[in-house]
């Protein structure tokens, strides 16, 4: 999953893709919890499984972390 995931960061040229793993049954759609990764082309973040509100928090924190990265580098994507 994280394979496909780095390649589709790539080939799409975005700052950030999360990638959560379909084939279990009990997370994901249908399901009050997930667990994701998180990938930026400077990191990767593996989020446990935890419901989706926490899931969403933990997203929201690494697109202010690579945003704040961005910013001191002098580049912006938005």
């Amino acid at each position: 999953m994280e394979d496909y995931a780095k390649e589709k960061l790539q080939r799409k040229g975005v700052h950030m893709i999360v990638a959560n793993d379909v084939s279990q049954k009990n997370i994901g759609f249908g399901s009050e919890n997930n667990a994701v990764t998180i990938l930026t082309q400077h990191s990767e973040v593996k989020i446990p499984l935890a419901n989706k509100f926490k899931i969403a928090a933990a997203i929201l924190q690494e697109i202010q972390r690579d945003r704040h990265q961005e910013i001191k580098k002098g580049c912006s994507f938005l």
